[in-house]
């Protein structure tokens, strides 16, 4: 974007109305005040929507397909978040879709699929979504926080682990898991080490 030759640029207006980005280095979505979320970038196992092409020896999983101009993922959003090759979507009826990779069980779909580049829907009544790397956290109407995808680490907080990067299977949390009830806030974070860590507060916490 914005780039005129080698040596000189110049800005570009991408979109208007815009409420919400993320980026996570090498994808970006923008949501506009209408509720159209759209992507631009890498495209990683179709996580902007857009199908990949299979054929031998492409890998669909590689970030060498791109979507250099606006790609028109859904409408009617409230909030997305980014994770390194999976989307999460909160749409203004506060159900939970996501797109994208599910290697490490980050999509929430359980076992059966290993990416999917439309929209899947997962739960209702979601008041809080958050991404970030290879995991996936929501928090419900309920005020419970449930986490889903690579425990290599013991990222998920149920209480397994693995050994590192990459995960093994016995390590993945294919689907949504209550691990916090009570809760009012939540984020993902990247400690010294780069290692995916999580912070949670709840009702009448100091």
């Amino acid at each position: 974007i914005g780039v005129v030759d080698d040596e000189n640029y110049e800005n570009v207006i991408v979109a208007e109305g815009v409420i919400h980005i993320d980026y996570n280095g090498c994808s970006l979505i923008y949501l506009t005040e209408d509720g159209n979320l759209y992507g631009l970038g890498a495209n990683p196992a179709g996580m902007l929507g857009k199908k990949r092409v299979i054929e031998p020896g492409i890998n669909i999983f590689s970030n060498d397909d791109y979507v250099v101009t606006p790609c028109h993922i859904m409408e009617d959003v409230k909030f997305a978040s980014l994770g390194t090759q999976h989307l999460l979507i909160q749409k203004a009826d506060n159900t939970l879709w996501c797109l994208g990779s599910n290697r490490n069980g980050q999509i929430g779909i359980g076992e059966e699929l290993t990416y999917s580049y439309e929209p899947v829907y997962i739960m209702d009544e979601v008041l809080l979504i958050d991404a970030m790397y290879y995991n996936s956290a929501v928090i419900t109407s309920d005020y419970n926080l449930y986490i889903w995808g690579d425990n290599s680490q013991g990222q998920v907080g149920n209480g397994k682990s693995g050994n590192g990067f990459p995960t093994i299977s016995d390590c993945i949390s294919y689907k949504p898991e209550l691990v916090m009830e009570d809760v009012c806030s939540f984020f993902f974070y990247e400690n010294e080490n780069y290692n995916l860590r999580w912070e949670a507060k709840k009702f009448n916490s100091n």
